[in-house]
């Protein structure tokens, strides 16, 4: 476009693929494996026994910040996915109209 800028539409949908799967892949076993917190207080010992349950805690928060995280990089792909296809048909249109002068 002269004078102006383009926008590679597929190129927005690569780099929506990309913040969707890369993270999810990455992520995935380990929070599962996370979830699946196998500690308890006899694990600690008896002298800190009572501190496994604030650990179990911390421990399910920052597999809850993950799952935040993933969310938030796939709405994010969605956003961008959204935006390369309102573009793609705002060129069709004005390809049209200019065709039609």
């Amino acid at each position: 476009m002269a004078g102006g800028h383009s926008v590679e539409t597929d190129r927005l949908a690569n780099a929506a693929g990309t913040l969707n799967d890369v993270p999810r892949q990455a992520l995935e076993s380990p929070l599962r494996a996370v979830k699946d917190v196998q500690i308890t207080a006899a694990d600690f010992g008896r002298a800190h026994g009572a501190c496994s349950t604030a650990y179990t805690e911390g421990v399910l928060k920052l597999a809850d910040c993950a799952e935040s995280y993933l969310t938030a990089s796939e709405e994010f792909g969605k956003r961008i996915t959204g935006a390369g296809t309102q573009y793609a048909a705002n060129e069709d249109q004005v390809a049209g109209e200019m065709g039609r002068y």
